[in-house]
């Protein structure tokens, strides 16, 4: 039997994760609202591949060590479809409040919004989302004690925008993205079998190691595929991820708090 060539081999990877995100998503129908079909059909595509060193969450908040999310962010914006923290985070501490969970933002790898359809409102929505949350980015550099890295690492939390099918003028798309630019990182569309890359992101020289010009982005066919390889390689792997910052400031927030001989009370 000859052996398959690289193409043959891309092939059969897209395919399954094709076939793989069209199962989670029709089992996702079930059980939850339309929207919330998609964003689970990724959780559990990226926890399938990412899993090992990501908890991949539905519909979360960021705490940041400033706190700023309070008073940047509506209670709206600070529900993101899906965020991915590293197990390393030290301490691994989820808050819980009502149905949310609430992460601290030192602790994510990466995040995304997800939606059914790519149309001009959604996209535009989203990217206005997304640059609120870069503007709470603080001092990425200081996250991490010592981390595996590949030569196309960020040290930022990546900024990705999912959607299963495009309903969306080509002129529209690309005024967005450029207006933009300084935003995001990553854009899938599952069904037209897209993903857009940021020229900033590093994952860009491996796609075109020689000279393409200046684009702020641009496409590659084998969307789902290129999608996991490129957050797959573009995130740092860290032994402890320090993420201590927001709690600290949470605690001493409290008006109650109290500390008398070496112990806390609130």
């Amino acid at each position: 039997m000859s052996q398959p060539n690289v193409e043959e081999l891309i092939n059969g990877f897209e395919n399954a994760l094709r076939s793989e995100w069209r199962q989670y998503r029709e089992q996702s129908f079930n059980t939850n609202t339309k929207g919330g079909a998609y964003e689970t059909a990724l959780k559990e595509l990226l926890q399938q591949y990412l899993g090992n060193i990501l908890d991949i969450r539905t519909r979360s908040a960021i705490v940041d060590a400033k706190l700023d999310c309070f008073s940047l962010l509506t209670e709206g914006e600070n529900e993101i479809d899906i965020v991915a923290t590293y197990k390393t985070a030290t301490p691994n501490i989820v808050f819980e409040a009502g149905d949310m969970s609430w992460v601290p933002y030192d602790g994510v790898s990466f995040l995304c919004e997800v939606k059914s359809s790519l149309s001009k409102s959604s996209l535009e929505s989203d990217l206005e989302k997304i640059e609120k949350l870069v503007d709470l980015r603080d001092s990425p550099e200081d996250r991490f004690h010592t981390y595996t890295s590949t030569p196309y690492s960020v040290n930022h939390q990546l900024m990705c925008l999912v959607y299963d099918e495009e309903n969306i003028a080509d002129s529209s798309k690309s005024d967005l993205l450029e207006e933009y630019s300084d935003v995001w990182d990553l854009m899938l569309v599952v069904e037209e079998d897209e993903m857009y890359v940021n020229s900033t992101l590093p994952f860009m020289d491996f796609l075109f190691p020689t000279d393409v010009g200046d684009p702020h982005w641009i496409y590659v066919e084998n969307g789902l595929a290129w999608f996991i390889l490129a957050l797959s390689t573009s995130i740092p792997y860290p032994d402890t991820v320090y993420a201590a910052d927001p709690i600290l400031n949470l605690i001493s927030q409290q008006e109650d708090l109290s500390v008398t001989a070496g112990r806390i009370s609130l």
